[in-house]
């Protein structure tokens, strides 16, 4: 399937999960799986938070910052891939002079799917217009 970020709209969320400044993200969520497109302006950053159920791979596309995968420090660049595991407890911060760009992959893991699944079952049996309106109805990964 392709995916067209250019289409999807653009969200600006201040204080993403408790985190400096704003995030500007465009966002696909398919019940399972997580993936955005998204930039943190210089000295905005994403909010420490564990990864319980899901894992998450952050690309960074351009600019720099540093991640933080349980308090140790990792500068990123251009081309760097930053991974937190299922477990684990992580955050990104633009400490850099320009936006940093980034793409997000969060699958959620096996149990954890199952669960959201059972949980939305109704939604999801509505078919795509179900799955937006659960989307929109529970933005959890959002804010």
């Amino acid at each position: 399937m392709k995916l067209d970020f250019a289409t999807i709209p653009e969200e600006v969320i201040p204080h993403f999960k408790g985190g400096e400044k704003e995030i500007a993200a465009r966002m696909f969520w398919d019940g399972s799986t997580r993936i955005m497109r998204a930039r943190l302006a210089p000295g905005a950053s994403i909010g420490l938070h564990r990864h319980e159920g899901t894992s998450e791979a952050i690309y960074v596309l351009s600019g720099r910052g540093t991640a933080f995968l349980d308090g140790a420090p990792e500068p990123l660049g251009p081309g760097q891939c930053h991974f937190c595991p299922e477990g684990h407890e992580h955050t990104l911060v633009n400490d850099g002079t320009e936006d940093l760009a980034f793409f997000a992959v969060v699958p959620t893991l096996a149990a954890a799917r199952r669960a959201y699944l059972e949980a939305n079952r109704a939604a999801l049996e509505d078919g795509p217009q179900g799955r937006a309106r659960g989307y929109r109805e529970k933005q959890t990964f959002a804010r």
